[in-house]
């Protein structure tokens, strides 16, 4: 629900006063709350994901906010998709933080932070073959004691998130995307410390550990904060946690093996042992939310107190309790839920050891806003998809993301794979095909609001486009077409007809330029083979008296016979058929069987041209969204088409990353046992391995597949009449391979080389590399098109365009940009003993490649809007752009903004690194501007508008804390003077007195243990106060947990003492305004300078209710009525 909340402005910190006012410390006086804004739900255009989100509440401590938020991820749910505590697909946020990806060992177990023998791995990759030291730490690689890799981090904080790895040269943690962020590594926790300073402890963790065929060692996956600290170590956000340890079942990777060719010695069958399924057992401790401790109160969370049926051990969140500091409730949420069941195996698809939990999925079914008296609750109901519900999370009905694809005959996870140009080589597997009827399961199709208004989703699959081609297409999937003739007597043994001389039947071959299908072979076609059953003769040599076989080129006349079973030929494409001729006497071996085989692309999507074909990809994209005031208004309906133009039928979409499932590999076996190197081995085979997931990483951006280069909105509110075009940047994933050893001795020739893929000189083969990030170069906006619906076209009446930039950073010789690793791996291994140790023949990493993981920083550099009058005539042009002139922070320096005259307006801003303040470097506190200046630029002439300093210090009346002591600023050409002093501050850094220079002294009394001014005095110094009297209102202050009139309780007693500052003789003169609160709902009487009250009220609710005068009349009334 959308709530207004009375704010304390304190903008001390980075007011710009270009004229002499005050900053605006006290409250303003409350508007009502109003009734939410329900519905309206925002998408990311990019991924076409709508942004589904609810707020529950804002921690606020002093300068710190910690909002809290339940949030949606309306991308698809996977098959083996777990329920959060708070339901499927939802997240609480912003609980800040760290998780990871581990890539090889984890860092602090393998070494990676510590280095290998004092060297980096840069260093070790540069050691020359034969040497000591790398012998020696690739056979540590091998025996996996050793960490080549780094690990990739993933942070989140209050306004930031992004990743992070280490550095083993600078030995610092490097951001991505490169931020002003600090990241600090204290033994096994972490501290970050954000560009204003803000410092997060995170040294709560998360531990995880599995087992299946062996035992793997408990390993940190997550940590999460305890604290959150100003800059100025005065403001505190706590968070605890209770560990809950659960236990789910996996399945593990499964692998197919299948021989292609072998050469040497006789023995042996050379085929790996196939991986089928195993159990993994996976172990979690991890740590959920119990409380969260401000200033002012406490959050409280509680778990239901039964454990969950979809996963072992663990229990979803009850209701989340917000107390003050008294233990008054003062908001809380009830969160209810229901299971969903599969099916418990459809026929033909296993379920692999699936127990009672793998069953069962959670689903959030509404969240409940209480009255603080209880007796009332403020409802968003959620409904599901759950037309289509796989039968367990262990299912292998899943397309090639993991999505639902209702397949009933899969038996594991790995694919089906053709071999390019080689006869009939075809390897089974699982239809991972994307099936849009079924991926739905799951997903969050209404949303009802406390008003009754709801909203509606319509979604649809994920698309991308081949962009002229679909040859080198993994995710495609193949499938046999046929032609068969056959012997009359095999169509009616009964009353066999009189023998035929000749029998035909005709084909044709249509297929698109393809890898697997023909090389890429322009002319299209396929291998064909043929199979003849029953021939009653020898047919080898096409000898007198039997059958002839043939094939016949329907386009040019040309016959070929085919003698042999299985034999086959490349055919381009064209029409063809297949014709038996018999020349017999007698005439009685008819009995046949011939038929022709050929490969043809199955899951044809859309049955787009090959010029413009668009095929599904896993994951879903929203495609309509309905938004209803209420069941008896119309509803506002917007429609999201994601294609290259308004006309256009072909998808935008492309994805960030192909999966691959397979490759090609020579596997040798030594039966003499003896290394390799000294060319003793008596055998070696190539085969091909398939896996049920794929080689290289499959890329997500804000957790989609795919993104759109372009989207069409349309909407049907009349005031809104048109469509909005949004253009962005794309960018797939790229590989970055720095260099490569191969220390092997196996000889590739006597193989075809179309299938070897085992050339580790490549970077897309064994042993696959991570591929480079390149995230923060797509999904940005470069147009934004609006158009206007005139009669019968549409006319462009609004354009904004934007530039971005990434050379400021690719030029900075200042900051670290990358981390060296080495992906390794063994393509020589044996599952013979005659000799060899431990059926191993080579116990150190063979393949070594050497790729960077690389930070990158890009933002926009310029912005231009055009907007046209409504015949799309007369275009007004504004243009602006931003510098960022140095290297050491990457903030914007400059905005130059150019109007339709050509006025250039320049404001031009610096930071701690530009003035060289150590202090506020130190600290962190690098965003903070220090210096604002603005010019006008007319023609060649430039003109000063005005020119602000804020000068900090530590030369005040409380240590320890860097604050402003006062503003300087000017108008045009005058000279830069004093006109804002900071005289003195509190023990908690709020400012006591302020003054304009020369000017009146400005007193503020905090109260609410310092949380909350409760005295504005103008025209006294601090001096005229004694301290007795302040912190006797103070201690009143405190001690206020009630809501009363005039001077009745403590809020009574806290109001007349400070009434009584009006009579003391050393304010006679002074203006005094006085404020009384409940901390964590608002302020609850303003008394003003006149000594005049008003009073607020506010419901169980917290909302605005009255407003009365100091006797008790109503002056202003808010009813909150929803519909039923």
């Amino acid at each position: 629900m959308k709530k207004i909340t009375i704010s304390i402005f304190m903008l001390f910190m980075s007011v710009f006063i270009y004229g002499q006012e005050l900053p605006e410390i006290v409250p303003l006086s409350p508007n009502a709350a109003e009734i939410a804004k329900y519905g309206e739900i925002p998408i990311s255009h990019f991924t076409g994901i709508p942004n589904v989100s609810i707020p529950l509440y804002n921690i606020k401590s002093g300068s710190l906010d910690l909002p809290l938020s339940l949030s949606y991820h309306a991308g698809g749910n996977k098959v083996e998709s777990i329920a959060s505590w708070v339901g499927l697909g939802w997240s609480l946020t912003t609980i800040p933080s760290i998780s990871r990806s581990i890539r090889g060992i984890a860092d602090e177990d393998g070494g990676y932070f510590s280095k290998y023998s004092g060297k980096t791995v840069n260093e070790l990759m540069e050691l020359p073959e034969g040497n000591n030291l790398l012998d020696t730490y690739r056979h540590d690689l091998f025996e996996g004691t050793v960490d080549s890799e780094p690990d990739i981090f993933y942070y989140n904080i209050v306004g930031e998130s992004g990743k992070f790895f280490y550095n083993q040269e600078t030995e610092t943690f490097i951001t991505y995307p490169r931020s002003n962020t600090k990241i600090i590594r204290e033994n096994s926790n972490f501290r970050i410390i954000d560009k204003n300073g803000v410092e997060y402890l995170f040294n709560f963790i998360e531990t995880n550990s599995s087992s299946g065929t062996t035992q793997s060692p408990s390993v940190k996956t997550t940590w999460y904060a305890s604290k959150i600290e100003s800059s100025d170590k005065k403001d505190r956000i706590r968070i605890t946690y209770q560990s809950e340890t659960y236990l789910n079942n996996t399945q593990n990777v499964t692998v197919k093996h299948h021989k292609l060719a072998e050469k040497g010695a006789t023995a042996g069958n050379g085929i790996p042992t196939n991986q089928g399924s195993i159990l993994m057992r996976n172990r979690t401790v991890s740590q959920v939310p119990d409380s969260i401790i401000f200033s002012n109160g406490y959050v409280k969370f509680n778990r239901s107190s039964q454990t969950r049926e979809d996963l072992q051990g663990a229990k979803s969140l009850k209701n989340i309790s917000i107390y003050d500091i008294g233990d008054h409730l003062i908001q809380k949420y009830e969160f209810d839920y229901s299971y969903q069941s599969g099916g418990g195996g459809i026929s033909g698809t296993p379920c692999y050891n699936a127990d009672d939990f793998s069953k069962k999925w959670m689903f959030l079914d509404k969240v409940s806003q209480v009255s603080k008296d209880l007796n009332n609750k403020l409802e968003h109901v959620f409904t599901y998809d759950k037309t289509n519900i796989p039968p367990c999370r262990r299912s292998a009905a899943q397309d090639y993301w993991g999505f639902y694809n209702g397949e009933t005959t899969n038996k594991s996870l790995t694919p089906p794979y053709y071999i390019p140009n080689v006869n009939t080589i075809y390897v089974d597997g699982a239809k991972r095909g994307v099936n849009p009827s079924k991926s739905n399961f799951g997903i969050l199709k209404k949303i009802t609001y406390p008003t009754k208004g709801y909203t509606e989703f319509d979604y649809e699959n994920n698309m991308i486009n081949g962009e002229g081609s679909i040859e080198e297409d993994p995710l495609l999937e193949y499938s046999t077409d046929e032609v068969m003739i056959t012997g009359d007597e095999l169509i009616d043994w009964e009353s066999p007809l009189s023998p035929r001389a000749t029998y035909e039947a005709d084909f044709t071959i249509d297929n698109p330029q393809n890898e697997v299908l023909n090389n890429r072979n322009p002319n299209g076609g396929s291998i064909v083979s043929f199979v003849i059953q029953f021939p009653g003769c020898d047919i080898s040599n096409g000898a007198n008296n039997c059958a002839r076989f043939m094939l016949v080129n329907t386009s040019n006349g040309q016959i070929i016979d085919v003698h042999t079973n299985g034999r086959s030929f490349y055919l381009p494409n064209g029409t063809y058929k297949i014709r038996a001729s018999f020349n017999q006497d007698p005439a009685n071996y008819q009995d046949f069987i011939f038929i022709a085989k050929w490969n043809i692309i199955s899951n044809s999507g859309t049955g787009a041209s090959p010029e413009s074909y668009n095929r599904y990809v896993g994951g879903l994209r929203v495609k309509e969204i309905r938004d209803y005031p209420s069941a008896s208004l119309p509803p506002l309906v917007k429609k999201y088409k994601y294609i290259e133009g308004v006309n256009s039928e072909v998808s935008s979409g492309s994805l960030f990353g192909k999966p691959n499932f397979s490759f090609t590999d020579v596997i040798q076996y030594d039966y003499n046992g003896s290394d390799p190197r000294g060319f003793s081995y008596s055998k070696q085979f190539l085969y091909l391995k398939v896996s049920s997931t794929s080689n290289m990483q499959q890329v997500t951006h804000s957790g989609s597949f795919v993104g759109y280069k372009n989207v069409i909105e349309e909407t049907n509110d009349p005031s809104r009449t048109g469509y909005t075009e949004y253009k962005f940047s794309h960018a797939a994933d790229e590989y970055n391979l720095i260099n490569s050893r191969n220390e092997t001795s196996i000889n590739f020739s006597g193989f075809d080389n179309n299938l070897i893929s085992a050339n580790t000189e490549e970077e897309n083969s064994f042993p696959y590399i991570p591929t480079e990030s390149k995230e923060v170069y797509r999904g940005l906006l470069l147009h934004l098109l609006q158009y206007k619906k005139t009669e019968d076209r549409f006319i462009l009446v609004n354009k904004k365009s934007f530039n971005y930039t990434d050379e400021p950073f690719k030029s900075n010789n200042i900051l670290p940009k990358y981390s060296s690793a080495i992906k390794w791996g063994n393509n020589i291994t044996s599952n013979e003993t005659y000799g060899a140790t431990n059926g191993v023949l080579y116990n150190r990493a063979q393949n070594l490649k050497q790729y960077n993981v690389l930070s990158s920083w890009y933002q926009l550099s310029g912005e231009k809007e055009i907007n046209y009058d409504s015949n799309g005539q007369n275009p007004v042009t504004i243009e602006t752009e931003y510098s960022y002139d140095n290297p050491n922070h990457l903030l914007t320096t400059k905005t130059s903004t150019t109007n339709s005259k050509g006025e250039v307006m320049i404001s031009t801003t610096k930071y701690a690194h530009d003035v060289n303040d150590n202090r506020l470097i130190t600290e962190n506190r690098i965003a903070e501007p220090l210096e604002v200046e603005t010019k006008k630029k007319i023609g060649n002439t430039t003109v000063a508008l005005s020119k602000q300093k804020t000068i900090y210090s530590d030369d005040h009346n409380i240590s320890g804390i860097y604050l402003p002591k006062n503003i300087r600023a000017s108008k045009g050409t005058q000279p830069i003077e004093d006109r804002i002093v900071y005289h003195s501050y509190d023990s908690d850094g709020n400012p006591t007195e302020v003054s304009k220079k020369d000017g009146t002294h400005i007193v503020y009394i905090w109260g609410y243990r310092q949380t909350q001014p409760i005295a504005k005095i103008e025209g006294v110094d601090l001096s005229a106060l004694s301290k007795t009297t302040i912190e006797n209102l103070q201690d009143l202050s405190d001690s206020d947990d009630d809501r009363t009139l005039g001077y009745q309780g403590k809020e009574g007693d806290l109001r007349e003492a400070l009434d009584a500052l009006r009579s003391l003789p050393e304010l006679s003169k002074a203006q005094i305004t006085t404020y009384t609160y409940d901390p964590l709902i608002g302020v609850t009487s303003i008394t003003d300078p006149r000594g005049y009250v008003m009073y607020y009220e506010y419901d169980n609710f917290n909302r605005l209710k009255l407003i009365k005068d100091a006797s008790g009349n109503l002056i202003q009334e808010t009813k909150y009525n929803y519909k039923n």
